[in-house]
């Protein structure tokens, strides 16, 4: 008599799980891929003043995230749909009870894409890690894709800054940013990517690790942002440091080339780097800074001077309807503007939280960081191969978030910040182990 073995079980187990692929899984991914392109084409129309361009990356971003609930609806997923639910709903809120106390109507377009980047980080975190807890074809390996293709795009555009084209953050021709529009958000992808790639080209040997390094790093001084130079340095010195607790003596002795290969590099090109770094401008300009302000206003960018008449605001001109349900963006800002003759948030994503959507909403958004970090921290570092450098970028996008914001309540990043915390939950074998054919046997 002829049996098929277990394998056969495999196979059919295997197949359940592709079977919930589905024609919307290819959608967001597709859309995914192009998100940074989008942008920079975006970016590229606000800078011309072309009438309604911003539109076009908004309207965009709004469908991926329509078709990523709609999946997630799907799915069945009804205490994530709750929290998004909640999350959407203080918002909204807080916009039509200032329109009703305030009269502040000028400013509903604003406040409503602020609202919908609040469901961006969670939406994509409860979708990816879906995707790769129950189908292999939309795991690691799609997301990395994503990743890939984006951060190509990024490197495009600051190349392309770097040689002529495209626009600057800074005077000075100083932070390329090519066709991309913001600075801030660019520098959180820069971080993102940069630590995803550094963490798998550790693990495929000291050469290709040392080549993301170095394109790395000179991509973080080209934009000229503190969040990328210093995030993308402490990713590279530290990947080493979070794969050798798992790897034994041979990760030791990679660890040991690697240093000795940057230390030579160093040591060779010693004179043609410091003469570039004090060429650079962006050596000038935070050499400029440091002789024309105080270091408190170079490590924070002016933001604690932000916060000053933030809080000013908060205590002395906010209404108890305000205390609760926050000022609105656009409410808050149009505050600001009073004092600096512009239109200014606090660029600190706790206080922005707190001031334009209250005191609930910073509960429901921080509450979710430390859940997920929670959550991966649980995870058995042995299976879980991402583990150690998700909850490592986990805490420093809390602490920019904290120091300098973009983070929270990003609109470019916000996705890919979502699948990023969902590569904690990835299993190796899910995407390694190949299938083999059902064996048969035969029994006497």
């Amino acid at each position: 008599m002829t049996i098929k073995t277990n394998s056969y079980l495999t196979k059919n187990n295997t197949e359940k799980n592709y079977s919930t692929y589905s024609s919307i899984d290819n959608l967001i991914f597709y859309m995914m891929c192009f998100l940074v392109l989008i942008d920079s084409f975006n970016g590229y129309l606000i800078r011309e003043h072309t009438d309604h361009s911003y539109n076009i990356s908004q309207i965009y971003k709004s469908t991926l995230l329509f078709f990523t609930i709609l999946r997630l609806a799907s799915l069945n997923a009804k205490s994530q749909i709750s929290y998004l639910f909640i999350l959407f709903l203080i918002p909204i809120t807080s916009i039509f009870t200032n329109i009703l106390f305030d009269g502040h109507v000028s400013y509903i377009y604003e406040d409503l894409g602020i609202s919908l980047r609040t469901l961006l980080i969670p939406t994509s975190f409860f979708y990816f890690k879906h995707i790769i807890l129950s189908n292999p074809l939309l795991s690691e390996r799609r997301i990395s894709k994503i990743f890939s293709i984006n951060f190509f795009v990024i490197i495009a555009n600051i190349l392309l800054g770097n040689i002529g084209h495209g626009y600057y953050d800074y005077w000075n021709d100083t932070g390329s940013l090519g066709f991309l529009y913001s600075g801030n958000e660019t520098s959180i992808l820069i971080c993102i990517f940069s630590g995803y790639f550094l963490h798998k080209a550790y693990k495929a040997g000291t050469i290709k690790y040392l080549f993301i390094l170095i394109l790395t790093v000179t991509i973080s001084f080209s934009k000229a942002t503190k969040t990328a130079i210093i995030t993308t340095f402490l990713f590279g010195g530290l990947v080493p440091t979070l794969q050798n607790k798992f790897q034994g003596l041979a990760s030791v002795r990679k660890l040991i080339l690697v240093l000795f290969s940057s230390a030579i590099i160093v040591l060779l090109f010693s004179d043609e780097i410091s003469n570039y770094i004090i060429k650079s401008n962006i050596y000038q300009k935070y050499e400029y800074q440091i002789n024309n302000a105080n270091i408190e206003d170079v490590i924070f960018s002016g933001r604690t001077k932000l916060l000053g008449t933030g809080l000013d605001i908060y205590l002395n001109k906010f209404t108890l309807t305000d205390y609760i349900s926050g000022k609105t963006a656009g409410g808050f800002r149009e505050e600001m503007s009073y004092v600096f003759g512009m239109r200014r948030s606090i660029e600190m994503d706790t206080f922005d939280i707190l001031f334009f959507y209250g005191p609930l909403q910073v509960v429901l958004i921080y509450g979710f960081w430390i859940n997920t970090y929670l959550s991966i921290h649980r995870l058995n570092a042995r299976k879980h191969e991402n583990r150690s450098i998700i909850l490592f970028l986990l805490t420093i996008l809390l602490t920019i978030s904290t120091l300098s914001g973009h983070v929270m309540l990003s609109g470019m990043p916000g996705m890919f910040i979502g699948s990023a915390l969902a590569l904690g939950f990835s299993k190796s074998q899910l995407v390694k182990q190949p299938y083999t054919r059902p064996r048969k046997c035969t029994l006497k």
